[in-house]
């Protein structure tokens, strides 16, 4: 990984520690995560769920995240796999779909506004927000949940299902 952006390293470790502890029943969708040459000229992108808070109460809440190197934004890919996403968790029965977005007090070279207002544009809304709770680039960062109720709630829900891919 030499001569990589600080920035590129950091989405790439995030983005395989990530798969390797997500996935177990859940949908993951992602292509070019594989350091090689061709990254400078194909878009990185991910998109996936996981269990949210990992409790047996919680299990009709998942948590979603996508990816999207910056030169694939603006394009509708961050729409596409988040429909993709939704509909594969809507299938197993889930209800509620929760993002955890990193939030600049002030926006900077690395990090802007556009996820928060990203995923309002899809439905989500702020339910939380954490004060320096998260540390990269030199610098402390809020923390934002945004939730989306994808399913009705009911008494005695249906069991939900593994995603088999």
């Amino acid at each position: 990984m030499r001569g990589m952006s600080s920035i590129l390293r950091s989405l790439l470790n995030m983005t395989y520690q990530r798969l390797m502890r997500s996935g177990d029943g859940y949908p993951i969708l992602c292509r070019n995560i594989l350091i090689s040459a061709s990254i400078r000229t194909m878009p990185l992108w991910g998109a996936y769920a996981g269990p949210f808070v990992g409790r047996a109460a919680y299990g009709w809440s998942a948590e979603v995240t996508v990816y999207l190197d910056h030169r694939a934004r603006k394009q509708g890919f961050g729409r596409k796999l988040y429909e993709a996403l939704e509909g594969f968790l809507r299938e197993m029965g889930i209800l509620n779909l929760y993002a955890c977005i990193a939030s600049p007090r002030e926006e900077d070279r690395y990090l802007t506004r556009d996820s928060m207002a990203f995923h309002q544009h899809l439905g989500f809304r702020k339910v939380g927000e954490f004060h320096h709770c998260g540390y990269k680039f030199d610098r402390w960062y809020d923390m934002v949940w945004m939730e989306k109720i994808i399913g009705k709630h009911t008494v005695h829900p249906d069991s939900v299902k593994r995603y088999l891919g």
